[in-house]
């Protein structure tokens, strides 16, 4: 009923349609945003002749296939043109038994039979910007204002040359280290080469205090990425940059706000008046996935992940 086909033997034209189609539609789906971030390290489970389609990410370690999802790719599962909690259930079980999974996130409009473990991820749905103002929080309308001190000194622009990015993120981006700053920008690099990468900057002075990293797809932009020098914290410039895109694109674009586990920055989501959206998970130990390769090999148990 669910088959694995390899990425080489993917029918993309009969993918897309599937993906793009799909009541859980959501562009890190489509095979060009997959192919850009990870070129050739997916494959996909398929029911029917590509009637639900789930795309698998991996990473090979030891002789292994280790499910896992890519960088800046939140949410992926089962894309079909109605959502079938058996079968989405169908294509769960035949993970876990055909793959050894690190981490792997359905779509948020996936639902099963069986209860899993979830996230949480932040939505404002296309509406007139004076609408969606209405729905911020009044700390957040507050924060948002440019005040007669700033308006001669900030700027909003967008970034031509990710190149100029480089020295901002990796002094800025604290939280994360030189190597993982840098996989973030390269990835970031590539999604702009195809056009799928938008970077505006708030600049105070002319010196940048906020930038985003923006995916956009044909119905929706994806905050990837929102860089803060903390010596502008006072001016509410991440408050000020997300209005400024939303001013510029929520009348036609779904806002993802690409969610967040931390609670102080999901707080701060949701003073925008954004919708919380949970998304189905399966996450493993490392201790768990060994002690599952090792069994398989004792008990030779056919791993279609290691094929």
């Amino acid at each position: 009923m669910i088959r694995k086909i390899l990425y080489s033997d993917i029918d993309f034209q009969k993918y897309n349609y599937c993906v793009e189609n799909a009541v859980q539609t959501i562009f890190f789906g489509t095979s060009h945003y997959l192919d850009t971030i990870i070129t050739g390290k997916w494959e996909v489970l398929v029911f029917g002749d590509y009637q639900a389609v789930m795309p698998i990410p991996f990473v090979k370690k030891y002789g292994a296939k280790i499910v896992i999802m890519p960088m800046q790719t939140q949410q992926l599962g089962v894309f079909s043109q109605k959502d079938d909690s058996m079968i989405n259930q169908l294509f769960l079980e035949f993970l876990n038994k055909n793959y050894l999974v690190y981490q792997y996130s359905f779509n948020s409009n996936n639902h099963f039979v069986a209860s899993l473990s979830s996230k949480t991820n932040f939505l404002i749905f296309p509406n007139e910007y004076s609408n969606v103002k209405k729905n911020y929080s009044v700390h957040r309308r507050r924060n948002v204002r440019i005040l007669d001190k700033l308006k001669d000194r900030i700027t909003f622009d967008e970034e031509l040359d990710i190149q100029q990015s480089y020295d901002f993120v990796l002094k800025n981006n604290l939280g994360m280290t030189d190597s993982s700053n840098l996989k973030f920008l390269k990835n970031m690099e590539k999604l702009q080469k195809k056009g799928y990468l938008e970077i505006y900057n708030l600049s105070i002075d002319n010196l940048i205090a906020s930038q985003m990293f923006l995916v956009k797809g044909n119905k929706e932009c994806i905050m990837v990425g929102l860089i803060n020098n903390k010596k502008y914290s006072q001016y509410n410039s991440s408050s000020i940059i997300i209005d400024q895109i939303l001013q510029k694109y929520i009348p036609n674009y779904l806002f993802n706000f690409h969610g967040s586990s931390i609670p102080v920055i999901a707080d701060f989501f949701s003073r925008f008046g954004a919708e919380k959206q949970r998304y189905a998970i399966v996450e493993n130990t490392k201790i768990k996935m060994v002690l599952k390769f090792i069994l398989s090999k004792i008990f030779n148990i056919n791993d279609n992940s290691t094929n």
